[in-house]
């Protein structure tokens, strides 16, 4: 559980990361504190230490800001799990997207940890039990860490892995396990949440990554939101394409 609390911390370090950059009125002012911060955590995480006790007082340390100026194009990222959260492996994508003049939602590491949780279902009941009991309470302990900081990310909570897969079984078997079908319903929900684009990022000759930019069509069609598929090769720069994207992204979606 002590990885797991570790793993939330970070996606919330993330969440909040990309939802106050944008808007900084000090360019690197945020990311110098939350930097401050995730070293104490660390060494809380290491210590055993008062890990809600930092974030609350990171909370009181956040400059304040005005929701009525934070509405940037928001562009949802979804993918294969290690290069949509890897700035190595995605050519810091959620700078390039910041630079473009947009904000950036990165769909967390812990969505993969919930998903594949659920392949202990077929451990019978006791298993079934087992892991939504498991399930509720790293659900919990997600939303006590949201919480900390109130309404700043209220609007930016995941929604819950079940409903993610019972969008992507829209267009994908259910039987077909992996990545893909997180990939296309979490696009779904970044739609449903209002976001001006999706990024789908994926290594280059990914196979998964393949079907969720084929199925992804159709979903782009169906909801009228642009559907970005990127595959990094180490090498191209997407920068010029997605200041395209973003540029032109809310006049797509009135």
């Amino acid at each position: 559980m002590h990885l797991f609390r570790s793993l939330m911390v970070s996606d919330v370090l993330t969440k909040l990361g990309c939802r106050l950059r944008p808007y900084e009125s000090e360019k690197g002012s945020i990311d110098a504190l939350i930097g401050k911060y995730a070293d104490q955590l660390e060494l809380a995480f290491e210590n055993k230490g008062d890990v809600t006790g930092l974030l609350k007082r990171l909370n009181k340390e956040l400059p304040a800001y005005d929701p009525k100026i934070m509405n940037k194009p928001l562009v949802g990222v979804v993918g294969e799990i290690y290069v949509r959260s890897s700035p190595f492996a995605n050519a810091s994508l959620v700078r390039r997207i910041e630079e473009a003049g947009g904000e950036a939602w990165v769909a967390p590491i812990m969505e993969w940890l919930h998903y594949t949780s659920g392949f202990g279902d077929n451990g019978g009941l006791l298993g079934r039990l087992q892991n939504k009991a498991a399930n509720a309470f790293i659900s919990y302990m997600e939303n006590r860490y949201l919480g900390i900081f109130g309404k700043l990310l209220t609007d930016r909570k995941e929604p819950p892995v079940n409903e993610v897969k019972r969008s992507g079984a829209v267009y994908l078997p259910d039987s077909i396990e992996g990545e893909s079908i997180l990939t296309v319903g979490r696009a779904i929900a970044f739609v449903r949440q209002g976001a001006h684009l999706v990024v789908n990022v994926a290594p280059f000759g990914c196979m998964p990554g393949s079907i969720s930019a084929s199925v992804l069509k159709q979903v782009s069609n169906t909801y009228g939101t642009p559907v970005m598929t990127v595959f990094y090769d180490g090498e191209t720069d997407f920068s010029e394409v997605l200041q395209a994207y973003i540029g032109t992204s809310k006049k797509v979606k009135a």
